[in-house]
């Protein structure tokens, strides 16, 4: 017969050749993965023996070789295994060479190839007597092809899960797979399949003949196409290449160890994430990290990949950009892409859109800060930020409200009510929150409440009912209230004392009494004694603090006093656990071997400690993302959970006598601590600023000095325009508080002072003077900063001044604990020196006598610079000491204790207060009886005492001297303010 090409033939002929030539190019081509591209080549190859017996059989070329048409039969059971293998060696490029096991996938070919013999080895006369006679091979239709069916589906299957675990692994090991990922290989596989299911079954024709030219010539052109497809995609993906590292035992922790280097910390400072193509091996060597370790923890601690993890900051980054009008970025999303990390705008709104489920787009649209009609502000009422515990909450609201657009306003006003805060006033920085300045309020009552009842916490809180409140730490009926579950924990770390260890006596040293968290943690104590039969010992009881002198005082009364012993004490935090170890050890008592100690928070301390703390873990972070989450919430108007209850987690250490590991600890805790904007100190009370560098420090220091001078406004602005941008500050404003005639405070402040954005402001006299709930002239809601706010009271000693406002682009908030007091110092200077310069104008003396005295005294050839310390030494003193009260007092006598010079004293006295000694001393004790007198408790204390009490000898000496300086006898002072009062 003769042979016959026609149109469609030539067509799969041409098709054929180019798969024939691109299956060579594959073979030859040695760059990229060279394993994947011989066996590519393999593929493509068995596909054109597949499609040979179509233009075989359309073509007539089988008459001439019969045999051809068996050729393709053995060639169906490898379309699968070679795909299979393929697709293996493109993403596991680092596996060893093909192993023996292997061979088993070509198992089928080779017994189908030894079942077909016989066949192949009929004379060709035989087989086109079939062929033209249409006998079919029903033992080929029925048996063989659906086994070729299901074999090429079972490997379709395995494909697909080996790219789904691809997908997983690169996940752990690149930033950005937009280039490496195999999605082409799944459409193609597809495809595939679907040729497959659809073209196999046409082979049931192939014996019989009908029809089956026109049908089967599709599938050669079909083929074609799709191996064009996959060599196009085979040829330009790139290497997926994982580096193969191997970690001896000993290598690993000492590599962890040795890099002490915090990853979040890393990335955030320098910024890696908006490296495109950053890897984890990248990232390990920047850490002196194993990349096997390093992976390790981001799977157990951090709970993602090394994909979601940079693509985490890449997203928040952007979110920052999107929502901030003044950003370049925020209409083009190409330059946020590429400024964040991303190579492209199409991956970066794919990667966007999982993150945030909305696209950049609507993202912008719905949290842009110019398209509110107000920016969301939030108060935040602080204890301390020389607290761990505290400062950890905080970051972890900030972390959240960072990408909402929204303020937040730093109340900073100590506990409520405690002792140590007794003459300073700080909590009256807490009346100064008005629904005027903050649209939702963050207290984190646990520590504000520490010395108060919770009656009291709850009527603290009813006083801002008109303004959304989370509580943090303690539950409140009225409020939201996001808490940990104290409880469990303490009762889980007794348990563990107990049936680990066989403790049976557990000394426990609480919180304070009024406390709720400490009475909760109490509570577990006395329940655990009670399961396990162990009788509540009193003498096993102090009764401490959150600080941890409580630990010293506690061993003293154990040990010192009621002679009791311990096997354990269970202390109410870490900061008391860590002076109890050190208390025992000065006693000659070793932790753990004599005496276990366990603690509760996990502060970095007593990790630290040579027998690492075992303690109690509470999700500090996550308390403040959930609080500002809720917050944002309710503000939205959406309703919440009155209680969202946290889990605490007991960490096992050694000072309980359990073996421990530092290597895990350089893995789980130091590495990948979440405080990303605090840096505390170890015993969270420390009483100096914390600076990250030696010169910073040191113009602290200047900064200290120099307000120790200060006599005049002029002359704080000169030191806060020199010197604050040095230490971080970008903006701070100083207000005080207008007074009325009988010195009580009106609702009113007077702003002296402002520095925004590095620069002194000059408030117009008209502005000057606002309504203090505004907090600034104009409001301070109509004030543009960055992060946030940080608020104080200016105070000397029961006397409040006013108020400053800082905005720090640094994260050492504690250093505002001591700048404040010392601007308050500098304050009260400022006033008493221009109060005492109004003073002269009132006083009659001789104005000749004095003259020639200040004449005498510059002679002395004493210099400003020291005159003026001087006379600032010397009002610190008159405050600080009151030896005004000593009716006695004498220069001599004052000039002795101040260790300066008399004749220096008195000329210092006459040059900056213009009035002599006795007139100086004389005024303090005028100034000190009007406030005895204003106060409520003495309006009806004999006027004699109240001489006395201010430094007078006498009540005539008193009168006289009293209604020279105010031109009113002490009984008309008194009795002036109490009908004002009453009015």
């Amino acid at each position: 017969m003769n042979i016959t090409i026609d149109t469609i033939s030539l067509i799969n002929i041409i098709g054929l050749l180019y798969c024939f030539f691109l299956a060579f190019l594959f073979l030859l081509k040695k760059s990229g993965n060279r394993r994947a591209n011989i066996k590519l080549a393999l593929f493509i190859f068995n596909c054109i023996v597949c499609c040979s017996f179509v233009v075989f059989y359309n073509t007539n070329l089988y008459w001439y070789i019969p045999h051809l048409l068996y050729v393709y039969r053995p060639a169906l059971f490898l379309i699968g295994p070679l795909v299979f293998f393929y697709i293996k060696s493109l993403i596991s490029p680092s596996e060893e060479q093909f192993k023996k096991t292997g061979l088993l996938h070509f198992l089928p070919c080779v017994l189908y190839t030894i079942y077909l013999t016989p066949e192949i080895l009929r004379s060709g006369q035989t087989i086109l007597d079939e062929v033209h006679n249409q006998h079919a091979d029903w033992s080929f239709i029925i048996y063989i092809l659906p086994i070729v069916l299901l074999q090429i589906i079972f490997y379709l299957i395995a494909i697909f899960l080996a790219i789904k675990q691809h997908e997983i692994k690169i996940k752990y090991t690149f930033s950005s797979i937009e280039n490496i990922n195999l999605a082409w290989v799944k459409r193609f596989i597809i495809v595939f399949g679907i040729i497959c299911c659809i073209f196999i079954p046409v082979f049931f024709l192939v014996p019989l003949g009908v029809g089956f030219k026109d049908i089967s010539n599709l599938l050669p052109v079909s083929v074609s196409f799709g191996i064009f497809l996959i060599g196009f995609y085979a040829w330009i993906q790139p290497n997926i290449f994982f580096e193969s590292v191997r970690v001896s035992a000993n290598g690993k922790g000492k590599s962890i160890k040795k890099s002490n280097l915090k990853i979040i910390d890393l990335i955030e400072k320098e910024r890696l994430f908006t490296k495109p193509n950053l890897t984890l091996h990248e990232l390990s060597r920047q850490l002196s990290i194993v990349p096997e370790e390093l992976t390790n923890i981001l799977k157990k601690h951090v709970k993602k990949s090394f994909y979601d993890f940079i693509n985490g900051f890449r997203v928040e980054e952007a979110k920052n950009m999107l929502v901030m009008p003044e950003s370049n970025h925020a209409e083009d999303l190409v330059a946020t892409a590429l400024a964040v990390g991303f190579e492209s705008k199409l991956q970066f709104k794919k990667v966007f859109r999982s993150y945030t489920h909305m696209t950049p787009e609507q993202f912008r649209k719905k949290h842009t800060v110019a398209e509110r009609k107000t920016v969301c502000t939030i108060g935040i009422f602080v204890d301390s930020f020389y607290d761990s515990y505290e400062a950890t909450i905080f970051s972890g609201i900030e972390k959240y409200v960072k990408t909402h657009g929204v303020r937040i306003i730093y109340f900073n006003g100590g506990a409520i009510n405690a002792p140590h805060y007794l003459y300073t006033k700080k909590n009256a920085v807490f009346d100064l929150a008005h629904n005027k300045n903050i649209d939702g309020l963050i207290m984190v009552t646990s520590s504000l409440g520490s010395y108060i009842s919770r009656q009291e916490i709850v009527s603290f809180c009813n006083r801002y009912h008109d303004i959304p409140l989370v509580s943090i730490g303690m539950e409140l009926k009225d409020h939201t209230s996001v808490i940990v579950d104290n409880y469990s924990g303490v009762y889980n770390l007794l348990v563990h004392l107990i049936e680990v260890h066989g403790f049976r006596r557990l000394a426990f040293i609480c919180g304070p009494e009024k406390n709720v968290e400490a009475q909760i943690r109490f509570n577990a104590y006395k329940d655990v004694l009670m399961k396990y039969g162990i009788a509540f010992d009193e003498n096993l009881v102090f009764a401490g603090t959150f600080f941890g002198y409580s630990g010293e005082k506690a061993i003293k009364a154990f040990i010192n006093e009621r002679k009791v012993g311990f096997d354990a004490v269970v202390a109410t935090n870490d900061l008391v656990a860590i002076q109890v170890i050190q208390g025992l050890k000065n006693r000659g008592i070793r932790v753990p071997r004599d005496v276990a100690v366990v603690g509760f928070d996990n502060i970095k301390a007593g990790r630290t400690l040579p027998d690492p703390l075992t303690t109690i873990s509470q999700p500090e972070f996550d308390l403040g993302c959930k609080a500002a989450e809720i917050m944002l919430a309710l503000l939205s108007g959406q309703k919440i959970e009155k209680k969202i209850e946290l889990p605490t987690e007991l960490i096992i250490r050694a000072s309980c006598g359990c073996v421990y590991s530092h290597e895990a600890e350089e893995n789980n805790e130091t590495i990948l601590r979440k405080t990303y904007y605090y840096q505390m100190d170890p015993d969270g009370i420390t009483k100096q600023p914390l600076l990250k560098s030696k010169e910073r420090e040191f113009e602290f220091f200047l900064i200290s000095q120099s307000l120790l001078t200060i006599l005049e406004i002029s002359s704080l602005k000169k030191i806060v325009a020199a010197s604050f941008p040095k230490i971080g500050i970008r903006s701070c404003y100083i207000s005080i508080f207008k007074k009325d005639k009988q010195n009580r405070q009106t609702n009113f402040s007077k702003i002296i002072l402002g520095f925004k954005d590095y620069k002194i402001i000059d408030y117009h006299p008209e502005e000057q003077v606002f309504l203090t709930k505004d907090l600034l002239p104009g409001g301070i809601k109509n004030v543009s900063f960055n992060r946030f706010l940080i608020i104080m009271t200016l105070f000397f000693k029961n006397e409040q001044l006013g108020f400053v406002i800082y905005e720090s682009e640094n994260t050492e908030n504690e250093i505002f604990e001591i700048l404040t007091i010392q601007l308050s110092n500098a304050l009260k200077g400022v006033m008493l020196y221009g109060n005492l310069k109004e003073q002269v104008d009132t006083l009659s003396f001789d104005t000749k006598k004095d003259i020639d005295l200040t004449e005498k005294y510059k002679k002395l050839k004493l210099s400003k610079e020291k005159s003026e310390e001087y006379f600032r030494k010397l009002l610190e003193h008159m405050d600080k000491e009151e030896i005004f009260k000593d009716p006695d007092l004498s220069l001599p006598e004052l000039a002795e204790e101040l260790n300066i010079p008399r004749n220096h004293l008195s000329y210092v006295i006459n040059e900056y207060a213009g009035l002599n000694f006795y007139d100086f001393i004389n005024s303090y004790r005028v100034e000190e009886a009007k406030r005895i007198l204003l106060k409520p408790t003495y309006q009806k204390e004999n006027i004699l005492n109240i001489a006395f009490d201010a430094g007078f000898k006498s009540k005539s000496t008193f009168n006289k001297i009293f209604k020279k300086h105010t031109n009113q006898t002490p009984k008309e002072f008194r009795k002036k303010y109490i009908i004002e009062e009453n009015v």
